[in-house]
């Protein structure tokens, strides 16, 4: 009977650091996410203001002439 308690002791402290790890996973997860998606909002606007500064100079010098 001994080795089964054992096994329950081990099987809860298992579920107990489990739990422990889902709810820090939880909260990296809540502080990565945002900054990751305006990480990424930033280097979209970065790509298409390069190209599109370009192509509304050269429309301007377009209709200058």
């Amino acid at each position: 009977e001994g080795s089964g308690d054992t096994a329950q002791a081990l099987d809860d402290v298992s579920a107990i650091y489990r739990q422990r790890l889902e709810r820090a996973v939880d909260r990296v997860t809540t502080l990565v996410t945002p900054i990751a998606e305006l990480l990424i909002g930033a280097v979209v606007f970065v790509f298409a203001y390069s190209f599109m500064v370009p192509l509304i100079e050269h429309a301007v010098g377009l209709f200058r002439m």
